[in-house]
């Protein structure tokens, strides 16, 4: 089977964030044409011998093709029901009963199915929703990168009919994508971190006083002095509650015969920042 191949290029005109592609944007061959048994649309930058994948659709009614799987709605009863070698029945797709038939090794899925790109992972930069002959996304089309790449892969965000009239009600004519919220250190989307040392875990005063000196380390935010404290304030209150939850989950309570591990002396952060 000859696989379709559509080429979008934009040339010098830049293409707004959130705007919808349609077919008559794309030029190749064979035109695009679905299998009737459902099919996969796959995104991706670059040669298509060797293809950066940014997204992956999938409309058949098994999903992505997995060698070997319990998808089967009878697998596990005894009995194998993939249709293949020595099967007793055919209930199944090949290879989504092994447990009862044994491991299937096809060196090819079949004409419908397609391999899930292995750089792309299902519910996050792929979706599949079964197979119907129309499919249309009609979750939100305003928030975050993250927010709308979560809402798209999500199958329970698509409508999906035999009927073209009800699928292409929801059609979505353009997206608005948001930026991420500004952190506490004022930057968009970014927010300080810390990640404390062996020593910083076993102590929440060891924690502070790293994360004092990791922020006097950073140029960026030692220029200006508010910024400089604001971060410290931050780092400081991220680094103990790392402290706090990791104590709270690998720390089990002292019995009572067991005596209080003393409390160490408060390691104090710098009095002043040199702007």
């Amino acid at each position: 089977m000859t696989e379709s191949h559509l080429t979008y290029t934009n040339g010098v005109v830049d293409v707004p964030a959130g705007t919808v592609l349609q077919l008559r944007n794309f030029t190749g061959s064979p035109p695009l044409a679905a299998s009737d048994l459902g099919d996969q649309l796959l995104a991706y930058v670059g040669n298509s011998s060797n293809p950066t994948f940014l997204c992956g659709i999938d409309t058949t009614a098994a999903g992505w093709f997995v060698p070997c799987a319990e998808t089967c709605n009878y697998a596990n009863d005894g009995f194998c029901d993939d249709g293949g070698p020595g099967a007793e029945f055919t209930q199944c797709a090949i290879g989504s009963d092994c447990a009862d038939c044994g491991v299937r090794n096809q060196t090819r899925p079949p004409a419908d199915r397609s391999y899930l790109p292995s750089t792309l992972v299902d519910g996050y930069s792929a979706v599949a929703f079964g197979h119907y002959d129309n499919n249309a996304y009609r979750g939100t089309n305003i928030g975050t990168i993250a927010q709308l790449r979560a809402a798209i892969t999500s199958a329970a965000n698509w409508a999906k009919s035999n009927s073209v009239v009800t699928a292409a009600i929801n059609v979505m004519n353009a997206f608005e994508p948001k930026p991420k919220p500004k952190g506490k250190d004022g930057k968009d989307g970014k927010t300080l971190t810390h990640t404390p040392s062996k020593k910083a875990l076993r102590d929440p005063n060891a924690a502070r006083a790293e994360a004092y000196a990791k922020v006097l380390r950073d140029p960026k935010t030692s220029r200006r002095k508010e910024a400089a404290k604001n971060d410290v304030e931050y780092a400081a209150e991220t680094a103990a509650v790392q402290v706090a939850v990791r104590a709270a989950v690998s720390n089990p309570p002292h019995r009572e015969h067991e005596a209080p591990v003393p409390e160490k002396g408060v390691t104090d952060g710098p009095s002043d920042l040199n702007a």
